[in-house]
C-alpha cells in the first residue's frame, strides 16, 4: 500500500482525536491580547467612530480606503461590549476562523470524502498562515470565512445539480458568503469575477443546471447592492469608488509587475503555504531554492484547475491582483484552501508515480515539508500568545511602551489636535487616544492645519515630507517624556509652533 493510501487510513481512523486537538490548539493560542499593526489599528478608530457617531471617519474626515464590512463590526461590539471590546472583537476574530475550519470540512467532504476533509481541515489549519491572522484584528479573516462559505455553497449547489437532495442550506452559505466577502476586502472582485465565469463556462458545457444562472444575478445584486451603500464613496462622484479601486487603476505599470513579481517568487508564495523562507544559499545559476519553493508553491495552487473550474479561477485571479497591486504572502490567505489541496494532490501523484519504497520516501518527506515548519511556528506563536505581556516580545518589544505613551499623549494633547509621531506609529497612537495622530510622511492635504502642532519623537522628517521645514518653526521644550525598557531612545512630546510670516 502508498504511504499517502496509509496516511488517509490513519487519519480517518484517529479524526476525532485530531480534530479536538486542532481546536484546542486555537484555545491555547487565543489570550485577547492585541498584537498592534498599523491596519488593524485603523479598523479599530474606524470601529470606535462609527459607535461615537462620528460616522466613517479617521482623522475627522470621512475614510476611503478602508472596506467597512470589520468597521461596522467592530462599531457593533463596542456599543454592546463597552471597555471589553478589544478582547470580545478577538473573540470574534478566533470565531470565524474556527467557521472558516469547519467550511473547509464541509467543502472537502463534499468533494472528496470524509478523510480528505479532516486531512484538509487539520493542513489548514496547521498553517501558520492562518494560524496566525485569527488572533489579528484584520480583514484577513473574516473576508477568509466569506470565501469559504462561497466555496461550499457553491460546492453543494453543483452536487445539487447532479443528482442530490437539495439543500436551502448550500444557498444560504453561498448568499451570505457573497456578503460578508464583499463589504471585508478588495479582493472580492477577483472571486465575483472567478464564480461568474466558473459557472457561464460550466453551462455553456452543458454541465451544470441552468438554475445555476441564478449565481450571476446573485453576483450582480450583490456588487451593485455594495457600490451603492459604500460608505468609502460618500458624496464622491458617481463615477468613483474607494482609493483601494482608485489607486489601482491609476498605478498599474509594467516596473510595477515585474516588483510584484519578484516579491511574489522571493519569498511570498513559498512563505505563505510551507511556512518557511528557503533563503538563497542553494542556487541553480541565477535561480534559487526559495523560488524554486514558490514556482512550486504555485503550481500547486494551479493544480485545483482539474478539480473546480472555480477554484483553479479564484487562485489565478488572486495571483494576478497580486502583481498589479501588492504582493504579500498574507494576500495568500483566502488561497490557501487551494494550494494546501493541491499540495496534497500534487505528493500524492509522486507517491503513486514514482515507483517502490523510492515513491514512499519521497512522499514522507515532501508530506513532512508542508507539517514541519508550519507546525514549529505555530508553536512559537503559542508560546508568545501565552507570555503575560505579548508586547515585550513582539517586534523585540518595539511596542512594550506603547500604552503609557498613548496616556502621555491622552495627558498633554487636547482633542482635535494633531500630534506627528513616527513610522509605523500614526494609526496605532490614533486608535488609543483619539486624537489625530499621523506621520512626517502623510500629512499631504493637511499642511494648513499644522500652524500647530504636537511633536513625538522621535519622530523625524524625511527629505519629501510636505510640512514646511523644521527650522521655519519654534520647537518647544519636552512637555512629558516616557522610556520602555526596550526603547533606544526615549518618547518626548514637544509643541512645535510655525514662526509668524511664514504661513
Amino acid at each position: 500500500m502508498r504511504w499517502s493510501d496509509q496516511v488517509l487510513l490513519l487519519i480517518d481512523r484517529h479524526r476525532r482525536l485530531l480534530l479536538t486537538a486542532l481546536v484546542l490548539a486555537y484555545l491555547l493560542g487565543f489570550s485577547g491580547q492585541w498584537r498592534p499593526e498599523p491596519d488593524s489599528a485603523l479598523y479599530i478608530a474606524l470601529g470606535r467612530n462609527l459607535a461615537a457617531g462620528k460616522g466613517y471617519t479617521f482623522h475627522d474626515k470621512p475614510h476611503r480606503l478602508a472596506y467597512p464590512g470589520l468597521p461596522f463590526m467592530l462599531a457593533g461590539i463596542d456599543r454592546i461590549s463597552g471597555e471589553h471590546a478589544m478582547f470580545m472583537s478577538h473573540v470574534l476574530i478566533l470565531a470565524m476562523g474556527l467557521a472558516s475550519l469547519a467550511m473547509m470540512y464541509r467543502l472537502m467532504s463534499l468533494h472528496a470524502g470524509r478523510a480528505v476533509a479532516v486531512m484538509m481541515t487539520v493542513g489548514l489549519g496547521i498553517s501558520y498562515t492562518f494560524y496566525r491572522y485569527c488572533y489579528e484584528l484584520r480583514s484577513d479573516m473574516p473576508f477568509m470565512l466569506g470565501v469559504m462559505m462561497v466555496l461550499a455553497g457553491y460546492e453543494g449547489i453543483l452536487i445539487e445539480s447532479a443528482g442530490r437532495r437539495k439543500k436551502p442550506l448550500d444557498w444560504i452559505l453561498l448568499i451570505v458568503g457573497l456578503g460578508l466577502a464583499i463589504v471585508t476586502r478588495p479582493t472580492m472582485w477577483a472571486l465575483l469575477a472567478a464564480l461568474l465565469a466558473a459557472v457561464v463556462w460550466g453551462v455553456i458545457r452543458g454541465r451544470f443546471s441552468k438554475k445555476l444562472l441564478l449565481v450571476p444575478a446573485v453576483i450582480a445584486l450583490a456588487a451593485v447592492s455594495f457600490i451603492a451603500a459604500d460608505p468609502r464613496r460618500g458624496n464622491a462622484e458617481a463615477h468613483r469608488l474607494g482609493d483601494y479601486e482608485d489607486v489601482v487603476l491609476e498605478s498599474v505599470s509594467v516596473p510595477k509587475l515585474i516588483a510584484n513579481v519578484s516579491e511574489l517568487l522571493d519569498p511570498h508564495a513559498s512563505e505563505a503555504l510551507f511556512g518557511i523562507d528557503f533563503g538563497h544559499a542553494v542556487r541553480l545559476g541565477p535561480i534559487s531554492l526559495q523560488m524554486i519553493a514558490s514556482v512550486i508553491a504555485l503550481a500547486a495552487g494551479l493544480l485545483v484547475f482539474r478539480e473546480r473550474s472555480l477554484w483553479g479561477l479564484w487562485f489565478l485571479l488572486t495571483a494576478l491582483m497580486m502583481l498589479v497591486t501588492l504582493a504579500r504572502d498574507r494576500y495568500f490567505l483566502p488561497v490557501l484552501p487551494m494550494m494546501v489541496y493541491g499540495w496534497w494532490t500534487l505528493i500524492r501523484e509522486i507517491n503513486f508515480r514514482v515507483p517502490g519504497r523510492w515513491g514512499n520516501l519521497l512522499f514522507g518527506a515532501l508530506f513532512l515539508l508542508g507539517i514541519v515548519p508550519n507546525s514549529a511556528k505555530v508553536g512559537w506563536l503559542i508560546f508568545e500568545q501565552r507570555h503575560p505581556n505579548v508586547l515585550t516580545i513582539v517586534r523585540d518589544g518595539r511596542y512594550e511602551s506603547m500604552y503609557r505613551v498613548a496616556e502621555m499623549i491622552d495627558a498633554q494633547v487636547p482633542r482635535g489636535s494633531w500630534v506627528i509621531a513616527p513610522k509605523k506609529f500614526g494609526r496605532i497612537f490614533s486608535a488609543l487616544t483619539g486624537r489625530n495622530v499621523t506621520e512626517p510622511g502623510d500629512v499631504k492635504g493637511n499642511e494648513r492645519s499644522f500652524a500647530e502642532y504636537y511633536l513625538l519623537e522621535p519622530a523625524k522628517f524625511e527629505p519629501d515630507s510636505p510640512l514646511i521645514q523644521p527650522l521655519l518653526y519654534t520647537i518647544g521644550p519636552p512637555l512629558a517624556s516616557v522610556k520602555g525598557k526596550y526603547d533606544d531612545k526615549p518618547w518626548t512630546l514637544r509643541f512645535v509652533k510655525a514662526v509668524e510670516g511664514t504661513r
